[in-house]
């Protein structure tokens, strides 16, 4: 199972690990206004700040080639030739407070981690199971 959140923010990618780093996905949602677009290099950089460059790497790529099973050969030509290059999406995080608040906007991206009741979802399946 794979996990990609459109328009990922930061306490997404802090439970990476929780997840599974080789399990998540970048997601941008593009052309819907939630998405990163047209600040994805800005949102990345923020979002993933203290990311080291190989998580980064299978976050933003690998674990969608793994996943979909691409060809990844072509695929790193063309990110060679048009990027990021890590340089733009892992330096400093550091954002004009009025992009930071266009992110929030559009998505919700400084809102606190949601609770998941997870006796809910269990107790559900559960009664699935059952039937």
């Amino acid at each position: 199972m794979y996990v990609a959140p459109s328009s990922p923010r930061p306490y997404e990618v802090a439970i990476r690990h929780e997840i599974g780093v080789e399990h998540l996905l970048f997601g941008m949602d593009y052309p819907h206004p939630e998405g990163t677009w047209p600040n994805t290099r800005e949102w990345i950089r923020h979002a993933f700040a203290g990311v080291s460059e190989e998580e980064a790497r299978l976050m933003l790529g690998q674990n969608a080639v793994d996943c979909y099973r691409l060809d990844g050969s072509n695929l790193k030509a063309i990110a060679d030739r048009i990027g990021p290059t890590p340089e733009e999406v892992l330096g400093d995080p550091a954002l004009d407070e009025r992009l930071l608040a266009n992110f929030h906007d559009r998505s919700g991206y400084l809102r606190p981690p949601e609770t998941v009741r997870s006796d809910f979802y269990e107790r559900m399946l559960q009664e699935d199971a059952n039937r």
